[in-house]
C-alpha cells in the first residue's frame, strides 16, 4: 500500500477500539475495477473506489474522472453504527485529500 492508504489504515486502528476496528471492512478498487487489500501492491494515484462496511452497514466513496467524489450508501445506516461509520468517513476522507490523482 502506499503512504496516505497505509496511513489511513493506521488511523482507523489507532483512532478505534479493538474491537470496533475489527468490525470495520474496507475494499479498495482502482480505475480498472481491479480490487486490493491491505497486504497488495496498490498505486494511489489510480484509486477509484472505497467500501468502508461495518456490520450490515455499507457505505460507497467513489471519484469521477474529474476528481469528484461521491459518497452513496444503499442501506440505512442503523443508529449503533451511525457514529462509527461517521468517524471512519472522515478518516478516510481526510487521507483520501492528500493524493495526487492522475
Amino acid at each position: 500500500m502506499n503512504e496516505n492508504i497505509e496511513n489511513m489504515l493506521e488511523e482507523l486502528k489507532e483512532k478505534f477500539p479493538k474491537n470496533v476496528y475489527q468490525k470495520l471492512s474496507l475494499r479498495i478498487f482502482d480505475n480498472n475495477g481491479k480490487d486490493y487489500s491491505v497486504d497488495d501492491e496498490f498505486q494511489e494515484k489510480l484509486f477509484n473506489t472505497i467500501y468502508i462496511s461495518c456490520g450490515t452497514n455499507l457505505v460507497k466513496i467513489y471519484k469521477d474522472k474529474y476528481n469528484t467524489f461521491y459518497i452513496h450508501t444503499s442501506v440505512y445506516i442503523e443508529r449503533k453504527d451511525l457514529a462509527i461509520i461517521g468517524k471512519a468517513l472522515s478518516i478516510v476522507a481526510k487521507r483520501l485529500s492528500k493524493i495526487e490523482f492522475e
